[in-house]
């Protein structure tokens, strides 16, 4: 009755087109939070990355019947929880350098993804 697919779906929609998630399904990036990005994987803010790709790679999709979605955030983006950093190496107009960057979790940001129980009335309500 309650299904979540959650991770890392190597989809893009500027290269693949819109995801194509049809109904019962949700994608609950979008319903909760369509005024942001959702950039899950971003080489502009991740300094464990190199180049300019952005996208929303990792994903939930969700088909509830018992539970609803409450909230979703994405984990392992602030870089100063463990403080640790490496030297990145990196060739500048032919010569070999090194930059220190920030080591993160993973090159992609994690989802978090808080669902919510139904109360037994819910269905009434919908119902009338």
């Amino acid at each position: 009755e309650d299904v979540i697919f959650i991770g890392d779906m190597n989809w893009n929609d500027s290269k693949d087109g819109l995801c194509p998630i049809v109904a019962p399904w949700e994608d609950a990036w979008l319903k909760l939070r369509p005024e942001s990005d959702g950039y899950s994987y971003d080489a502009k803010r991740n300094t464990m990355l190199r180049g300019n790709l952005h996208a929303r790679f990792d994903r939930a999709f969700t088909k509830l019947k018992n539970f609803e979605l409450q909230s979703m955030q994405m984990v392992g983006t602030n870089p100063e929880v463990n403080g640790q950093t490496y030297e990145r190496p990196y060739i500048e107009k032919g010569e070999q350098k090194k930059i220190k960057v920030d080591v993160l979790p993973s090159d992609h940001y994690g989802l978090l993804l808080i669902l919510k129980k139904k109360s037994l009335f819910d269905d009434e309500e919908e119902g009338g």
